[in-house]
């Protein structure tokens, strides 16, 4: 459960009723600033908590925290990967202990992020506010990783200034875009 400068889990009470247990008696007090959580990953390591300045990780016993240089902005956690956009730096990993920047990361550092699909086993497409579609190859061991993914419609998104707003996963595991203009919405591209 996360709030306004406060996370936690839920634990069964009296009767049968839930009762909150805060997981701020295991955060130091040079890590308290919380501001809003923003997302929570209930993962293999442990529970992620994602505020603007600081990433915590839960594992059932203590916290280990991550600080942002400059403002976390969104994460995503996708093969058994915790990725997370920080402004002015790009997107970056959490690998072991270590925030480090994912290959080729630091081309998103002034853009927006607004979701990674996972496609098959180590593709991600990353799908950017303004900035058109990625490819990313989640296990190579290149330079760069990521790769600008261009489609039939570059041209006319750019040419209405449509914005990406939204994925979703269908059945068949294709993705649907949809893009917003003022503020009609129309499905416009299958992947």
């Amino acid at each position: 459960v996360g709030a306004s400068g406060e996370f936690g889990y839920l634990i069964p009470g009296q009767g049968g009723k839930l009762k909150y247990q805060s997981l701020l008696e295991y955060v130091s007090d040079d890590d308290r600033d919380l501001g809003n959580v923003i997302r929570i990953f209930s993962t293999y390591m442990g529970v992620y908590f994602h505020t603007p300045g600081r990433i915590f990780l839960w594992n059932g016993k203590n916290i280990k925290a991550w600080v942002a240089k400059t403002k976390f902005q969104d994460s995503f956690y996708l093969n058994n990967i915790l990725f997370v956009q920080q402004s002015e730096r790009g997107l970056m990993k959490i690998d072991g202990d270590s925030l480090v920047m994912f290959n080729g990361g630091e081309i998103f550092a002034d853009m927006q992020i607004n979701s990674m699909i996972p496609v098959e086993e180590g593709l991600v497409y990353i799908v950017t506010q303004n900035n058109g579609l990625y490819k990313a190859l989640l296990y190579a061991d290149l330079e760069r990783n990521i790769f600008s993914f261009h489609t039939g419609i570059d041209d006319f998104t750019s040419e209405m200034k449509l914005t990406i707003i939204i994925t979703k996963q269908v059945v068949d595991c294709s993705s649907i875009i949809y893009f917003l203009q003022g503020l009609k919405e129309f499905k416009l591209h299958y992947i």
